[in-house]
């Protein structure tokens, strides 16, 4: 972790959205009014509470839509910005920390790229000073609060800054603001703060080994069904006793080994861009055809 470029890229976003005591704790203590709009996840709430905090930073407010269109096509996108609106990603929706997150996030894109004309060149640094530039106006609660995404027992990370990171930012602007007010912070928050690491459900490894199971027992029977078709009588008796000892071999494999491998529902698919919808890398940050700013990454 790159303390000094932490701390450096603080006093500058400070800087840069002329941030004193009076604006910081406007929003460092309006977060449960701020969650109070994201309870219903309806779009006209959200549009509400980013015209509130847009007029504090003094630009017009970006349009909130929700992804009904299907632009965003996997799971771990949940949101973009460009043409002068925000894309929410229907998988926030009944998730308040997520939705909220998310969408102040994005709101940071907005300030900088298209408020304040900045845009860093390394992609990975501008995504982190997009949570950064965050944590510096206030909002420091919300996204550590949005963090930890759980999905089928697997929790993820929302953004490129790390939970350390994060943590330590959110320390300094404390620090910095003579604060110590931690109220409102879910479980999630506060582990990240103590530094505890981030955990899957048990119930996870469980699930997914007899998931494992169940598809490679599916498999062999699958195999066998189309080799006694393909020989008939002949030599099936061999077959069957094959097909026993592998079934048990891989039994207890699945039993005893605990896999390491993410759920299913969680691999990565090909990307498009959802603007100029040419094909893009997996790990892009911006399209680098268009040019616009596409996705959050999850560590």
């Amino acid at each position: 972790m790159n303390t000094t470029w932490i701390d450096e890229k603080i006093f500058w976003l400070t800087a840069i959205f002329n941030v004193d005591n009076s604006l910081f704790f406007s929003n460092f203590n309006a977060t449960p009014e701020i969650y109070s709009y994201f309870e219903s996840s309806k779009t006209k709430d959200i549009q509400k509470v980013v015209e509130i905090i847009s007029n504090k930073l003094e630009f017009i407010a970006p349009s909130i839509e929700y992804d009904w269109d299907g632009n965003i096509d996997d799971d771990e996108t949940r949101g973009i910005i460009g043409k002068g609106r925000i894309l929410i990603s229907m998988m926030n929706t009944g998730d308040k920390y997520a939705l909220s997150a998310t969408t102040i996030h994005e709101l940071m894109h907005y300030a900088l790229m298209y408020r304040k004309n900045i845009t860093l060149l390394d992609e990975e640094e501008n995504e982190k000073i997009t949570d950064l530039a965050a944590i510096v106006l206030g909002f420091g609660k919300i996204i550590l609060n949005g963090k930890v995404l759980t999905s089928y027992y697997i929790k993820t990370t929302l953004g490129v800054l790390t939970p350390k990171e994060t943590a330590y930012a959110y320390k300094k602007i404390c620090e910095l603001r003579h604060t110590n007010n931690n109220n409102y912070l879910n479980d999630n928050a506060l582990n990240i703060l103590r530094g505890d690491p981030i955990k899957n459900d048990p119930r996870f490894e469980t699930d997914y080994k007899r998931y494992e199971t169940k598809k490679a027992i599916l498999t062999v029977i699958s195999i066998i069904g189309i080799m006694i078709l393909s020989l008939g009588e002949v030599a099936t008796e061999t077959i069957i006793s094959i097909a026993i000892i592998i079934l048990f071999f891989i039994a207890i494999y699945w039993l005893i080994k605990v896999p390491k491998k993410v759920s299913p529902v969680l691999k990565r698919k090909k990307k498009k861009c959802p603007f100029c919808k040419k094909d893009i890398p997996n790990k892009a940050y911006t399209c680098p055809k268009c040019k616009r700013v596409l996705r959050e990454k999850f560590n």
